[in-house]
């Protein structure tokens, strides 16, 4: 099996700060020390890798600058994982700046995202055949809406399921400003909250601003379950399968089918939802304990996807599936890049064992 990856790239460089964020909030131009670190990243880049390292074929399609950054970005991938993508002697290679407190929590990211233009239709359609033959594509945000467009339309045509991570809460809501047509063809989205509000305020305007504030807690310590039920429930006709992050507090599930359920049958096909038929349920699944020994949080969210997407399409069930996405969520937290150097295999007990959850609704 492969996966379709479309999306964004950036070579990282990641300061770590040895105090809490706040002595920062002047920025008044002062030095401050900092361990840093070089790395790979970019959303779509770290769930390939990620999903590469836990042993699966992936079609990585992106596009990267013909410079020293994007020598090393391509390095860190199969080449046979990015024949599809382009290499621009025009544009820079992306880049991120990432700062990280003295707890490994990410607080801010500058980056210069320029060449994901040229991550274009055309490039898209060049490749049609290879969704064609993919049981699942999955973007991130990184893309133009012209090109997020052209992969929902192939997606459509050969009615392949998408999986949609927002990447940031400024451009969380892409794909939703699209034709409903288009849209519906994402089958999973995992969204944190702030994401979350955003493109339920896009789809259902009559949410005001006001009513879905952004929040500054990284962690969202004190949960809003009645908020994320109501937002959650919103969407129920849009996107099948909801996944909201809550980092530490682990995450939301709302679809039409039990915990015990698969996602894709032995033969790679997405099962749809049975909506109105199912009943439908938002669970809870906290976290697994994070031990202190936390070096980055800067790619755990990519790790939980890598792992639920590489568990969904071994036919597992909901449960089994966020058991892998959260042990493969600690393992990143533990490293100092936003991709591990090396995961778990398939004996380790995650993959038996049912991640526990709460029902917080049940229609």
């Amino acid at each position: 099996m492969k996966e379709r990856l479309e999306g964004g790239e950036q070579a990282e460089t990641t300061h770590f700060l040895p105090f809490p964020f706040a002595y920062l909030l002047k920025l008044n131009s002062a030095t401050y020390k900092a361990t840093t670190s070089y790395s790979a990243g970019g959303v779509g880049r770290n769930i390939a890798e990620d999903l590469h390292k836990l042993d699966n074929h992936v079609t990585f399609i992106s596009a990267f600058g013909s410079d020293q950054n994007g020598s090393f970005l391509r390095n860190t991938l199969p080449e046979n994982a990015i024949t599809a993508s382009l290499i621009s002697d025009t544009m820079a290679t992306a880049t991120c700046a990432i700062i990280l407190d003295k707890s490994g929590d990410c607080k801010l990211h500058i980056g210069d995202m320029r060449i994901h233009q040229e991550i274009t239709p055309e490039l898209i359609y060049e490749n049609a055949h290879l969704i064609e033959k993919t049981p699942l594509v999955c973007i991130d945000a990184n893309l133009s809406c012209e090109t997020i467009d052209a992969i929902l339309l192939l997606a459509c045509k050969y009615n392949k399921p998408v999986f949609y991570e927002p990447t940031d809460v400024f451009i969380a809501d892409k794909p939703f400003q699209l034709n409903p047509k288009q849209y519906h063809q994402i089958k999973f989205m995992t969204p944190n909250m702030n994401e979350l509000r955003k493109i339920a305020q896009t789809l259902k305007p009559s949410l005001s601003s006001s009513s879905l504030p952004l929040s500054s807690s990284t962690h969202e310590s004190a949960l809003k379950i009645d908020e994320i039920a109501n937002l959650c429930g919103e969407l129920r006709d849009v996107v099948e399968n909801i996944v909201v992050t809550v980092g530490c507090d682990g995450i939301f599930m709302q679809r039409f089918r039990d915990a015990e359920s698969g996602f894709f049958n032995s033969n790679l096909k997405y099962i749809d939802d049975d909506h109105g038929k199912g009943k439908l349920q938002l669970r809870h699944y906290p976290s697994m304990t994070i031990e202190k020994d936390v070096k980055s949080s800067s790619g755990a969210g990519d790790a939980f996807c890598a792992g639920f997407i590489t568990a969904m399409l071994c036919g597992k069930s909901e449960a089994i599936c966020v058991s892998v996405g959260f042990e493969a969520a600690l393992t990143a937290l533990r490293s100092v890049h936003a991709v591990p150097k090396e995961f778990f295999n398939k004996s380790h007990a995650c993959w038996k064992t049912s991640a526990k959850f709460n029902i917080v609704r049940s229609e």
